[in-house]
């Protein structure tokens, strides 16, 4: 007789998309992801990104700001009206304050500068998608109205602030 797995107990696969024109960087993020179970899919500009977009769904998108055909703002812009409960990390070479602001209120749960450290990278995008699916389980009741889960400091949100990254 064969189990059947109680819906619970089935663990999604997670998906994301790691935009950035760098190969050595690309490489480096998908072995980070894979090996916490993620399928991951690359691409090396802004178009790439948007056409697979348009093909896949993700759980996570992980932007440079630095693209070489778009500014990574537009496609922080993009990816969140096309996938607005995807986690939406943005990393860059040339960090500043004015840009970590416009991108996080465009939409992107989080704004690292580079060097980033592999494990706060991960930690972040995994408690994201964690929020994601209990607010999708959740979503069945009725809820009182309040502050969304969205909501959030800028400094917790902005990893170069803390110097974490």
């Amino acid at each position: 007789m064969r189990h059947r797995q109680n819906p619970s107990e089935v663990r999604h696969t997670r998906n994301i998309l790691i935009v950035d024109y760098d190969v050595s960087t690309c490489r480096v993020f998908k072995q980070i992801f894979q090996k916490r179970g993620f399928i991951v899919d690359l691409a090396k500009d802004g178009e790439e990104a948007k056409t697979k977009m348009k093909n896949n769904a993700y759980d996570a998108a992980l932007i440079n700001f630095i693209l070489p055909d778009m500014d990574g703002l537009d496609l922080v812009l993009y990816t969140h009206k096309t996938m607005p409960n995807a986690a939406k990390i943005v990393t860059t070479g040339y960090p500043n304050l004015r840009d970590s602001i416009k991108v996080i209120e465009a939409g992107a749960d989080a704004y690292f500068s580079k060097p980033i450290n592999p494990e706060e990278l991960v930690r972040v995008v995994e408690e994201k998608l964690a929020r994601q699916e209990k607010a999708n389980a959740s979503s069945a009741t009725p809820k009182s109205s309040g502050v969304g889960a969205s909501s959030g400091s800028y400094r917790g949100r902005i990893g170069m602030l803390s110097g974490a990254c």
